[in-house]
């Protein structure tokens, strides 16, 4: 007869077991109440651990050496209190209820200790700064976390055996006990996830961290006035049927022969490595999908939050099942080694799975099959504790110990499992090869257990299961999945990646299109592209500053994006231009790809690069600077929303020297909402402000310029910036007339406060309400642009500082001012009628041109220079460009070359007209059309497949 579990885990039962009756039963109606507070623990617990990352990230700086540091120390923590506490409990005299009781209030005290603590070591980020090599800043990092997380932590890894030691009192019903008792806390701490959610969002981190607090001193009081229900109950020598050898020196030195332990048992040297090697592959796993589930979820709390639940409840479902049933016929090892193999499997086909639905074009099923993969994958890794708690058990008299070794092990396997998955693996291997080697040492904990353990091994299945290994590897080689995932799930069609590096906090990627458009970007989020729109974005934030600072020697820019923001700043040849990059491979990435965009400024003599997150680097710099400003990021990462806050705000203030500026990008395209937000928060730090919108390319992107004394501007020293600098880097935009950049100062202090004093918002650290913000429809959007450029720009003038004999140049730069705000209404009456027509073909908008583009030539009759309703009256024209079936190549001509004369930086228009010069063979031509395709272009295939 085959035996299929081997003598050596678990010996033949003895004849003389003792019963369950032997081992004193708990007071009655306790038990119910004693689930319900462990429960309350993981609901706690999980909120501690996710408020500690996020508190620790405002804190000490928005890295992945942070979150992972917060991670590590808090599983750390775990591990060695459920090794310690679990032999505690195993004392002579057990009171586990009190045990409990007694840590879940210490963990509260500690928790409340540890969040003052960090409230109160800002005055270490100077020392750390200025004494601390770079190199070892994160390592530091790592050793503050551990200092004031690891004691709260340690405490709330003791509970586990304590409340084990209490509900088990029969020693047949450990693997049950074990999975309810799992699944329950498993079950709060998936709660605890999503309510994080609604906490943050109504009453902030702070006030919820208090309700951890809260939750976790009321669950310790009644579990000691429960307690003093429960009789001190003495130690037995009661037996676990199965007296499976611990490991060695586990046993009591005083035991008698009969009863010893056996030491470097089978089972110990077998389950415990295989378990802890089981708990490194579940938090790799974890680090994994959160990198990956960000692409598809765009933002990390949401992430964070979603993928924590999902897990928890899988982890809380699988332990609760296995708990309470078993398939028929299969031993608990056999199923051990069955969950390890299917794991590995589904590890392999998760990122060919993933781009095989993602190229589908429809992202809820695509974020659905990422769901189930995950929940699929959670069931199994919590069915493997109640597995390895029946297989592993020792005596009754030791189950406090026994249960803290496996759990242990476990969190040991975990810990190592986060730190090497974040610090280490990815950034060596890159996420599709850490992917793969956590899938492989899941199939390999399946070998090595059934090649040591099962006796005589099942060929059949373990035949099959070689043959399911190879076909999942086969797969895996077949394709490049992880980059056609990010492909279809990150970037907008048509564009394909042509270089990535990963590094512990994102995968930073540059991707390209038919035509030579080229994007970086950073995890999910764009960091920077070639489009003519966007480098105007980023000429007009760094120039903006810099004229309005009457001399501006030392900048801080946090973030480099692509790189054209610092070219911008060098023009004015300041003396430091100081740059803080939070990832260390966007820099090399976007100097080798978009050279032409930034010329490798960041390697020019007078600039300083810190790779360190911004928020962190102005707590920790001594330095002032004249201006502060950060690149223009999407409102969805945590990075960017983390720059936006009052505490942010005031740290950039305290940097600034007398008469400085700090810039601060106010996309109006992200919500009107989140605009408004934003504006109270900065006016809060800047009462004196001004309000900068510029109308052009984009007509939803504006500036807050923040003085850090009173606002005004030095005319003659911005007139000579002007004309030596900003009017030949902006005139190909349309923007070299002075007049245009003072009529689009929309708002002054006492306009700023009026409107900050209607909004009932403050973007906080510690109550981050723009991460909740609703989207504003486009028409709400629309309207918000027309309200601001309603209000009157003659107000600049207050703030305009000039002397006597220039009094009569500002007087003509008033009129043209005033003229220029007319023109703006005309313009955006031609932008809602352009907007009413709706989405038509093009051809059918050029048989309409002449009435949508009435307004813009309104304007332009009143303003000849405006830019906006020049480019939006050429970007009707151009549209001749797309019209399938081509116009006549004559009046397509005429139209485009129209089209390029109003809008200089039609891209589209310009290839044209440039194919149209080549096609007739007019060399001279098209070579003047390819020049200017260059300039606006760089990377355009037109322009560099032709000489």
């Amino acid at each position: 007869m085959r035996q299929t579990t081997a003598a050596v885990l678990r010996p033949p039962d003895p004849p003389d077991l003792p019963t369950s009756g032997d081992a004193s039963p708990p007071v009655p109606g306790i038990r119910p109440w004693v689930l319900r507070l462990f429960f309350l623990s993981g609901l706690s617990g999980i909120l501690f651990q996710v408020l500690w990352t996020r508190i620790f990230t405002y804190l000490l700086g928005g890295t992945t050496q942070s979150v992972s540091a917060v991670i590590t120390a808090f599983m750390l923590g775990l591990g060695v209190g459920s090794y310690f506490f679990g032999r505690l409990v195993d004392g002579r005299a057990r009171r586990p209820l009190v045990l409990y009781g007694l840590l879940e209030l210490g963990v509260a005290l500690s928790g409340l200790v540890a969040f003052y603590a960090f409230q109160h070591i800002e005055s270490l980020y100077a020392v750390l700064y200025t004494r601390a090599p770079h190199a070892t800043i994160k390592w530091l990092v790592f050793l503050i976390a551990f200092v004031f997380i690891s004691i709260p932590a340690t405490l709330i890894g003791g509970t586990l055996p304590a409340i084990v030691r209490h509900a088990v009192t029969h020693a047949e019903g450990v693997k049950s006990a074990l999975g309810r008792l799992y699944a329950i806390n498993s079950l709060g701490s998936s709660a605890g996830a999503i309510l994080m959610l609604g906490l943050v969002w109504g009453i902030g981190y702070e006030s919820s961290y208090h309700v951890a607090l809260l939750l976790n001193s009321g669950t310790g009081l009644a579990a000691l006035v429960m307690a003093r229900r429960e009789p001190r109950v003495e130690a037995t020598e009661a037996r676990y049927p199965h007296p499976v050898p611990l490991p060695e020196g586990e046993g009591s030195s005083g035991e008698r022969a009969g009863e010893r332990v056996v030491a470097g048992g089978a089972s110990a040297r077998v389950l415990l490595p295989a378990f802890a090697l089981s708990g490194f592959c579940a938090l790799a796993y974890e680090v994994i999908w959160f990198r990956t589930l960000d692409f598809l979820l765009l933002g990390k709390l949401a992430t964070f939050a979603c993928v924590l639940a999902v897990y928890l409840l899988g982890i809380s479902l699988g332990s609760l099942v296995l708990s309470r049933w078993s398939p028929p016929g299969q031993s608990e090892l056999l199923l051990f080694i069955l969950f390890e193999l299917i794991l590995g499997l589904l590890g392999l086909v998760t990122l060919p799975l993933l781009s095989l639905i993602s190229s589908l074009g429809q992202r809820p099923l695509t974020i659905a099959t990422a769901f189930l993969l995950l929940f699929g994958m959670t069931l199994l890794l919590g069915g493997l504790f109640p597995l390895a708690g029946k297989l592993y058990a020792g005596p009754l008299r030791l189950l406090g110990r026994t249960v803290g070794n496996l759990y242990s092990a476990n969190t040991l396997g975990s810990v190592l499992g986060s730190f090497l998955a974040g610090f280490v693996l990815i950034p060596w291997l890159g996420t599709s090869h850490t992917l793969l080697l956590t899938a492989g040492l899941n199939l390999l904990i399946a070998v090595g257990v059934a090649g040591l353990a099962l006796r005589p091994l099942p060929m059949r299945q373990v035949a099959v299961a070689v043959g399911l290994a190879v076909v999942g590897v086969t797969g895996w080689f077949s394709g490049d999945w992880l980059t056609r995932f990010y492909e279809r799930a990150g970037l907008r069609p048509g564009f394909h990646i042509i270089a990535q590096s990963e590094g512990s906090l994102q995968p930073v990627l540059v991707a390209e299109d038919a035509h030579g458009e080229r994007v970086l970007m950073g995890g999910p989020f764009q960091s920077g592209e070639t489009v003519p729109a966007r480098r105007q974005t980023q000429r007009l934030q760094a120039h903006l500053p810099m004229l309005v600072h009457p001399a501006p020697r030392r900048v801080l820019e946090i973030g480099y994006g692509v790189g054209e923001l610092a070219r911008t700043l060098q023009l004015y040849q300041p003396e430091l231009l100081h740059i803080a990059e939070l990832d260390e491979h966007m820099i090399p990435m976007a100097e080798q790809y978009f050279e032409a965009l930034n010329e490798k400024a960041s390697r020019r003599p007078n600039v300083r690069v810190d790779v360190m997150d911004g928020r962190h680097f102005l707590k920790m710099s001594p330095d002032t600077y004249d201006v502060i400003m950060s690149d223009s990021m999407i409102l969805a990462s945590e990075g960017s929303l983390r720059l936006y806050t009052e505490e942010h705000f005031r740290e950039a203030r305290r940097h600034l020297s007398p008469g400085g500026v700090v810039l601060a990008w106010l996309p109006l395209n992200a919500g009107t909402t989140k605009a408004l937000v934003i504006l109270k928060t900065f006016q809060q730090v800047f009462p004196q402000s001004l309000l900068w919108l510029p109308l052009g390319l984009n007509t939803q992107e504006a500036f807050l310029i923040g003085f850090r004394d009173e606002a005004h501007i030095d005319w003659e020293a911005w007139h000579e910036k002007f004309e030596r600098v900003a009017r030949t880097d902006l005139e190909g935009f349309g923007w070299g007339d002075p007049a245009v950049f003072f009529a689009s100062f929309r708002a002054g202090p006492e306009r700023l406060a009026e409107i900050a004093s209607r909004v009932p918002l403050i973007n906080r650290d510690m109550n981050p309400v723009l991460d909740f913000l609703p989207q504003d429809p486009p028409r709400e959007i629309a309207s918000t642009v027309e309200r601001l450029v309603a209000y009157d720009p003659g107000f600049i003038f207050e703030h305009l500082r000039a002397a006597p004999a220039n009094q009569e140049a500002l007087v003509g730069l008033r009129a043209s001012v005033q003229r220029i705000h007319e023109a703006d209404q005309h313009f955006l009456r031609g932008v809602a009628a352009l907007d009413g027509f709706g989405a038509r073909p093009p051809a059918e908008v050029l048989e309409n041109a002449e009435a949508l583009t009435a307004d813009f030539l309104r304007a332009l009759d009143l303003y000849p220079a405006h830019p906006a309703a020049a480019v939006w009256t050429g970007q009707v024209m151009g549209l001749a460009a797309r019209v399938d079936p081509p116009l006549e190549p004559g009046r397509t001509r005429t139209l485009l070359e129209a089209a390029i004369r109003y809008n200089p930086t039609d891209l589209a228009a310009t290839e044209a007209l440039a194919r149209l010069a080549l096609q007739n063979g007019e060399q001279d031509e098209a070579r003047k059309y390819l020049a200017r395709i260059r300039a606006l272009a760089p990377y355009s295939r037109l322009a560099t497949e032709i000489p």
